[in-house]
């Protein structure tokens, strides 16, 4: 065989080569990772959802049931009062203490409260769901007020920021009017030390 020959199949990659495939490799992982984050986040939107529809449903079959209101003046955590009413199935539950409950984004970080609504003089309750990601935020919304206002198991008010941000249907066309954008808007008021995505409900 030719020296010529011989010294070039000793060559291998050259660096420029090796630059071009690493570079190649790195392209795939990070949109194999944008891929897995996308999927990742949605799940987790839809495990929101899920898990909103079913507590919603519970704690208003557990008071009806009951035949009784909520009568605190001002909005009382009551996550622990569910958990033993069994509104909040195990499932959803922390595991590091029996009086708290999980969000998909954060342990420990859902919230149900109760007041007395006396202007509309009905007993309502919040579900709160602390530390969304923005886009978990706008897509929970969306799917949260895909209803008609006014119904039961239908928000009649939508809240950010720990509750100091906050939007009801509109008076005629009630939450057919809510957009991306206004969700976006909403979700846009949360910070790193104030965020959340919650729902008020009326008994």
């Amino acid at each position: 065989m030719p020296q010529e020959i011989v010294k070039k199949c000793r060559a291998g990659f050259t660096m420029t080569e090796m630059s071009i495939v690493l570079a190649l490799i790195g392209v795939v992982l990070s949109t194999v990772w944008a891929v897995a984050a996308k999927v990742s986040e949605q799940q987790k939107s839809n495990d929101a959802y899920n898990q909103l529809g079913i507590i919603v449903e519970n704690i208003l079959t557990l008071k009806h049931s009951q035949g009784k209101s909520f009568s605190s003046t001002s909005w009382n955590v009551i996550t622990d009062d569910m958990i033993k009413a069994d509104a909040i199935p195990q499932t959803f539950l922390s595991k590091t203490t029996s009086t708290k409950a999980n969000s998909p984004w954060k342990p420990d970080g859902f919230i149900v409260s109760e007041k007395y609504d006396g202007a509309a003089q009905k007993g309502a309750f919040r579900i709160v769901f602390e530390d969304p990601t923005p886009a978990g935020c706008v897509a929970l919304i969306l799917r949260a007020t895909s209803c008609e206002a006014g119904q039961m198991a239908c928000p009649y008010k939508v809240h950010t920021k720990n509750g100091s941000q906050s939007k009801d249907p509109d008076a005629t066309k009630g939450w057919a009017t809510m957009t991306t954008k206004q969700a976006a808007d909403l979700c846009d008021e949360n910070t790193e030390s104030s965020s959340s995505v919650g729902f008020d409900y009326y008994l």
